[in-house]
């Protein structure tokens, strides 16, 4: 990169960023075209189907008869928000897309602070990762809930001290997080542990934020108790979750694509009667066999980790697409390790260990159950986040040594000259 590009890259950042956005959202649009009122996935048809009956029978239901908990409410409240108004499958993806040119405008404005050129490098990390353009153009709850957890460390990141309102705001967020996906209680967690942190001061602020998020999930558990005669905190589906990650036909990258044990469907009818024989199944397997839980434990942590998984629908599985997403997501993780181990060079902030501590985090509670790719996603951005100084870092002395290349020749060239 020449002194000339870097400086043009650095003065036109904001730019170059609603570029970005702007050909995300449009090849969005395109995408959608193509694929038109196809569903790819098993899941995404069932989400589809929730939010369409909120919209015509006005509550959660899958059959359109018995009311449902079977999927977290969240993400099919959404769709049916857009439903309501007269969306069609087209808009809500194009929506869908809004959303992740959100994200990369949240990513960047996470990261201006450091410099804008950081920013940018932010965004075309994120630019540099596919699937989460693929993942955008599904019916999955991912990049929904991938905006609200990059707006709530927006909104933590953007000031030195947390002021109460934010506290509450992102406790809002996080309800609504684990509304969608019950796993963001880790990050709740975590995030309550760095505010005390960061200061002794702040527990207050940390316990408003948790005690709000109580207050977001409370109507909906009261719900269930009443529609279920139990306490069913947001969904009913874990428990298929927690058997497939801990059963004898277990594997760390099969996710869903082992049987699920039989039981008699004369006895258990109900959604709640499923889940816990599903989840008493598990841990009578976990206690009977210690040692194959632990060592799977830890092989489904290192999957967490991996560039593919073993999919259901055999169609989206490819050689090419696996080079792609060995490349791009091993360059990602790359850059937020080179970035750690450059601690000295580049400053390394309790912002960033707190980044790191999500990433982690998350890892070690999914592989309680089992790690797929698109339950990992949300939380990628972060190491676009991190990685973003060290690539702004390699750019700059980049374009310093091409730079200091050039110089000497004009010295020399100048100097000939003057003979």
């Amino acid at each position: 990169m020449s002194k000339k590009v870097y400086n043009y890259i650095e003065q036109n950042a904001e730019k170059l960023l609603w570029g970005i956005i702007l050909l995300t959202i449009s090849l969005g649009g395109i995408y959608s075209l193509y694929l038109g009122d196809l569903f790819r996935f098993y899941d995404e048809g069932e989400y589809y189907l929730i939010a369409q009956n909120i919209v015509e029978k006005g509550f959660v239901t899958i059959n359109g008869t018995d009311p449902s908990a079977w999927r977290p409410p969240g993400y099919p409240l959404w769709l049916s928000l857009f439903m309501t108004i007269g969306f069609n499958i087209f808009f809500l993806r194009l929506v869908n897309f809004a959303l992740l040119g959100l994200c990369v405008y949240l990513v960047y404005k996470i990261l201006e602070p450091k410099s804008k050129l950081i920013g940018l490098c932010g965004a075309l990390l994120m630019l540099f990762y596919p699937v989460f353009f693929f993942t955008a153009s599904t019916f999955y709850p991912q990049i929904f809930v991938m905006t609200l957890f990059l707006l709530t460390i927006y909104l933590l990141f953007r000031e030195s001290v947390v002021p109460y309102r934010t506290a509450v705001i992102v406790g809002v967020i996080y309800g609504v997080l684990m509304l969608t996906v019950v796993t963001f209680l880790g990050s709740l967690l975590i995030t309550a542990a760095w505010l005390v942190y960061e200061s002794r001061e702040q527990w207050k602020k940390a316990a408003v934020m948790v005690l709000t998020t109580v207050m977001v999930l409370t109507p909906w558990t009261i719900r269930n108790y009443l529609v279920f005669d139990t306490f069913v905190l947001v969904a009913n589906n874990g428990g298929v979750a927690f058997v497939l990650g801990n059963s004898p036909g277990t594997k760390p990258n099969l996710g869903g694509n082992i049987s699920l044990p039989e039981f008699d469907k004369s006895k258990l009818k109900s959604e709640v009667a499923i889940d816990r024989y599903y989840k008493s199944t598990a841990i009578n397997y976990m206690l009977n066999n210690k040692l194959k839980t632990v060592k799977m434990y830890f092989l489904k942590l290192l999957n967490h980790y991996n560039y593919t998984n073993i999919l259901m629908t055999k169609s989206q599985m490819s050689v090419v697409k696996d080079v792609v997403l060995f490349v791009t997501f091993y360059t990602l993780l790359a850059f937020a390790l080179m970035r750690i181990a450059m601690f000295r060079k580049v400053s390394f902030s309790s912002k960033d260990m707190y980044l790191v501590l999500l990433y982690l985090g998350h890892g070690f509670l999914l592989a309680l159950f089992i790690t797929r790719i698109r339950y990992r996603l949300p939380y990628d951005p972060l190491l676009a986040i991190l990685g973003a100084p060290a690539l702004a870092y390699f750019l700059s002395k980049i374009s310093g040594r091409m730079g200091s290349e050039n110089q000497p020749q004009r010295h020399r060239g100048s100097e000939a000259t003057q003979r």
